[in-house]
């Protein structure tokens, strides 16, 4: 997957989706003072929170500009929020280290609890490019997914329809071949995650 597949996606390519933005997940231990932590780090765009329904609790998130910048800066899922800063407070302006590289806290991210089995505030993002260019290798910042959303619930249909057609587009895929793609919506996903979870 290639950032420009990802910028494909526009109005005029795929009319019923309202935004779209990478997601790289890295695994990785941060720290914070005498604190740190195992989380996922995500590489996004700055519409993410609107495409994932995240609420900042305190701070802001990044912009376009700092995205663009590759800005060392970074908003904390809850968990890691309680976890690095035991004490509570204000840690915007603070700095953290994300692989021995120091990145400054520009928010907090609202709790926003499970998904099934996956937890929602374990995580920070920073953006795309920062991942990308200045915190991790080629290997570990990989593209591999991204998140769209539709320009309404009735269109998430047309909306997966038409990013699958552009896809089979771009690299030539045959007719009747399977796609170069997998696309699931926020009901599937959940529907996994309560099988999974019941099967626990």
């Amino acid at each position: 997957l290639k950032l420009r597949d990802i910028e494909a996606i526009t109005a005029d390519s795929a009319p019923d989706v309202a935004n779209v933005s990478p997601e790289t997940q890295t695994q990785t231990q941060v720290k914070a003072g005498g604190e740190n932590m195992g989380t996922t780090v995500f590489g996004v765009w700055p519409n993410w929170t609107e495409i994932r329904n995240y609420k900042i609790a305190i701070g802001r998130f990044f912009t376009v500009d700092e995205e663009k910048k590759r800005a060392k800066v970074a908003v904390l899922g809850h968990d890691v929020y309680k976890n690095l800063f035991p004490q509570g407070g204000d840690p915007t302006g603070q700095m953290i280290r994300i692989k021995n590289v120091g990145v400054r806290i520009i928010g907090v991210f609202a709790a926003k609890g499970q998904s099934g089995n996956l937890n929602n505030d374990d995580l920070i993002a920073v953006p795309a490019s920062t991942a990308q260019k200045r915190l991790f290798n080629f290997w570990e910042a990989r593209l591999r997914s991204f998140s769209a959303q539709a320009v309404s619930e009735e269109k998430m249909g047309p909306a997966a329809q038409q990013i699958d057609e552009l896809f089979r587009r771009r690299y030539k895929v045959k007719e009747g071949a399977p796609s170069t793609i997998v696309i699931k919506n926020q009901s599937e996903i959940a529907e996994f995650a309560e099988q999974s979870q019941n099967t626990f």
